[in-house]
């Protein structure tokens, strides 16, 4: 009985880790990306639909990724510990004011 406790606690806890934010897939960043703006705080627009990717140059980590329309505006706001589009908020993450971002672009596949 101990031992059956023990594995679904222990599964239990694994699930949880697995739903809990920032625990998901490990977002990466594709090859072919264009680079569309850069630094400590920055602001970007989409050149066309696709994809935008939000890139920690510091610590080589994706920190947000979405599609995005022709004209969307991204910004990443490290005092504020944000990443916004359109000027509204689509992910916080604690955000270092010493580290450089990236905004990156993929454009959607004709058809999509």
């Amino acid at each position: 009985m101990n031992a059956l406790r023990t594995t679904i606690g222990a599964a239990m806890l694994g699930a949880l880790v697995a739903l809990a934010p920032g625990c998901g897939p490990k977002m990466t960043l594709p090859m072919g990306t264009q680079l569309i703006a850069s630094g400590k705080t920055v602001n970007g627009t989409a050149p066309g639909d696709g994809m935008v990717y939000v890139y920690d140059t510091s610590t080589q980590k994706v920190l947000y990724q979405g599609r995005v329309i022709k004209g969307d505006r991204v910004s990443v706001v490290p005092e504020k510990s944000r990443i916004q589009l359109n000027g509204n908020d689509v992910e916080q993450h604690v955000l270092n004011i010493n580290d450089d971002y990236q905004v990156r672009f993929m454009s959607q596949p004709q058809g999509d």
